[in-house]
């Protein structure tokens, strides 16, 4: 079970890694769409991961109506609903990716979107969850992760109530 303490003992685990000011980063690396909806680019790239020294790879669960509708909006001209139509990561994938990380020796979690998805993801044993600060207002998303009593990574001290802790850093770039 995960911990998260305050004050100058800020420390929690994730699969038996302590992760503190007292032990090296947790490194992450976010594969999101970058898969391009390909299960082979998908492996290479936990692989990747795994061979560069990162802890953990983090995938995004979603499909493309949880985020939005077609002919809502565009992203550089971009349809949104086509834009995650075309790079969200098939959910039959999840098992045997999660085991392929298990075998690598990284961790694999992910972002989540919907409370619904809660269910599986834990039968796949998802050892937390990444709550986009977009979400972070969702609260049938956040109770159904509080329900797991797993950690939320999210912005620090936004969430009272719940088991919650943030990544210091993460860098998008689109």
């Amino acid at each position: 079970m995960s911990e998260c303490c305050s004050g100058d003992d800020e420390k929690m685990q994730i699969n038996n890694r302590t992760i503190d000011q007292f032990h090296l980063p947790y490194v992450i690396a976010d594969i999101s769409g970058n898969h391009e909806q390909d299960y082979t680019k998908a492996c290479l790239l936990i692989k990747s991961a795994k061979d560069a020294g990162c802890d953990a790879v983090k995938f995004q669960t979603y499909l493309p109506n949880d985020l939005t509708l077609p002919n809502l909006g565009t992203f550089k001209g971009r349809d949104l609903y086509e834009l995650y139509d075309s790079i969200f990561m098939p959910h039959f994938w999840y098992p045997e990716l999660f085991k392929y990380a298990k075998e690598l020796g990284i961790t694999a979690f992910t972002t989540i979107f919907n409370p619904i998805d809660v269910e599986w993801l834990e039968k796949l044993g998802c050892p937390a969850y990444k709550i986009s600060s977009y979400e972070i207002n969702y609260i049938d998303l956040l109770d159904a992760v509080k329900s797991t009593n797993k950690l939320l990574w999210c912005l620090r001290d936004v969430l009272q109530g719940y088991r919650t802790w943030f990544l210091w850093l993460t860098e998008s770039r689109y």
